[in-house]
Parts: C-alpha cells; structure tokens; sequence
C-alpha cells in the first residue's frame, strides 16, 4: 500500500487507484485510506519530503524509540493540540505537512485526504484529554550529561532520520545532516558554546518554533532535559 496512490469510494468497498502503468484496485475503506495517508510520504506531494505522520507519531504500543510526536490515538477528541497551540486538528495536521513535509498547500476540510486522515485518526482508541507538549523556545542549557546514555538515547531518538553518529549510515533521505559532522562543519565559524546552541535550537525549537531545516521539535515531555544533556555529551557538544 506504500507505493498507490489511494482514491476512496463513498463506503467501505473498491478503492480504484491510477498509478503509472495502469489502474491498481484495492479492497478498502476511508479508513484504510487514512492508514496508508499516514505511513506514507504521499501526505505531501513534495518531491523533497521523506517523512510520513509514523515518522514522528507512534501508532501503537509502547515503542522503544523516541518519537517527536506523541501518539495521536483520542486526537479527534482533544480541544488543542501542539501543547495548546493549535485548536484546530485539521490547522495542526496542516503543521506538519508545511512545516516539515513540504507541502505546497494545506488540505481543507472538504479534501478527500483529509476526510480520510480523519476518519482514521478517529478510529485510534483512546482518551480526548490534551498531552502535555512544552516547547522550549529560548533553548536554555541544560547540565552536562552521561555520554553512554547518550548512546543509547541516539540510537532510539535521531538514528531513524540522521542514520548512524558520524557516518550518517542508514539515514532517511541523504539531506538529513551526519550527527555530529554536518552540523560542526556547516558553523565551523561559531564558537563550541555557539555551537551548542544550534544543537539545542534544533532540538528544542524545530522548524515549528523558528530553527531551519525541517526539523521537528522534541518537547521536555518525549526527551527531559537530563536525556538531552546525555545526548549533546555524547555528540561531543
């Protein structure tokens, strides 16, 4: 399902999809449409975007990685979303797919794709309580961490989009920096303290706060300020 692109009926039934060569039919429904919306980069249709909603929200179980995104299960049931920033799910899907998919236009309501992402997102159970997401705008320091636990908080936090640390092995997309060669390389005019501040920024704050690139932010909830000084000790920041 990674690969069609995805047309839904009016009901549970054939879902008819062009693709390329031909027309690929598949058994389906809105919310299958929504599923494949949201494990596939064909979100945005940006030719640029590697990332799909699962890259950053979990959509089940207790994951060991680190997610940027808190899982979305009971989204359709909350009043805010974005730590209170947003009011709007469909303002909030609509973020992420500018901010750090590329998307060239936002989806309206009356969009297929967003019918479908909200018919899935609706399927997820779970309470409509708001999650706490505190962003950091100011990125202040945080203490000097265990750079062993560092590792480990690498491996389940960047590892997915930034690959392995200084080779960049395994990365998602070649533009995602090599941890952390690019970053020293690309402010090699900055001082170590400066440095680490960009490294702070782009946790912290993301693309959503102000920080370029396309980086989502890791709020004080998924990565606590001990986790983050772990990490910067261990990416010799």
């Amino acid at each position: 399902m990674r690969r069609a692109a995805y047309c839904v009926a009016a009901c549970a039934g054939l879902i008819a999809c062009t693709q390329g060569e031909g027309t690929q039919i598949v058994h389906g429904s809105a919310v299958d449409h929504g599923r494949a919306l949201f494990e596939d980069p064909k979100a945005s249709p940006s030719a640029s975007n590697a990332f799909s909603c699962a890259t950053c929200h979990p959509s089940g179980g207790a994951p060991e990685r680190v997610f940027a995104g808190a899982s979305l299960a009971g989204a359709t049931a909350r009043a805010t979303f974005w730590g209170g920033a947003r009011v709007d799910l469909l303002e909030s899907i609509n973020d992420c797919r500018r901010l750090f998919m590329d998307a060239p236009a936002p989806w309206v309501a009356g969009d297929e794709e967003a019918r479908a992402m909200y018919a899935y997102l609706a399927s997820l159970a779970g309470g409509g309580d708001p999650l706490p997401f505190t962003f950091v705008r100011a990125s202040p320091d945080v203490a000097a961490g265990d750079p062993a636990m560092g590792r480990s908080i690498y491996a389940r936090a960047c590892a997915t989009c930034h690959g392995s640390a200084h080779d960049g092995a395994g990365r998602l997309v070649d533009f995602a920096p090599r941890l952390p060669d690019d970053v020293n390389a690309s402010h090699a005019a900055l001082s170590p303290a400066e440095r680490r501040l960009v490294f702070l920024r782009k946790a912290r704050e993301g693309a959503f706060v102000g920080a370029a690139g396309s980086m989502p932010p890791f709020s004080r909830e998924v990565l606590p300020d001990v986790d983050l000084g772990a990490l910067l000790a261990f990416l010799g920041q």
